[in-house]
């Protein structure tokens, strides 16, 4: 249980991280290649779909084990 959490946290981490860059990207007014925005965009995607998937299992799990 506790390594499924890790794995959600640290993804959830990823994530802000990402989104938390692509923001600072557009603050400064910077311009980055298309190639560079796609994968910033995929990998935040990504990193949001396993903290949903790997939390949906954390709570089923806990969920199994507490009830």
């Amino acid at each position: 249980m506790a390594e499924l959490k890790d794995i959600t946290d640290t993804n959830a981490t990823l994530a802000n991280d990402l989104k938390f860059f692509q923001e600072q990207i557009d603050a400064a007014g910077l311009t980055v290649p298309k190639s560079v925005q796609e994968l910033l965009n995929e990998s935040q995607k990504k990193s949001s779909d396993r903290v949903k998937m790997f939390g949906e299992v954390y709570s089923q799990e806990k969920e199994r084990i507490y009830h």
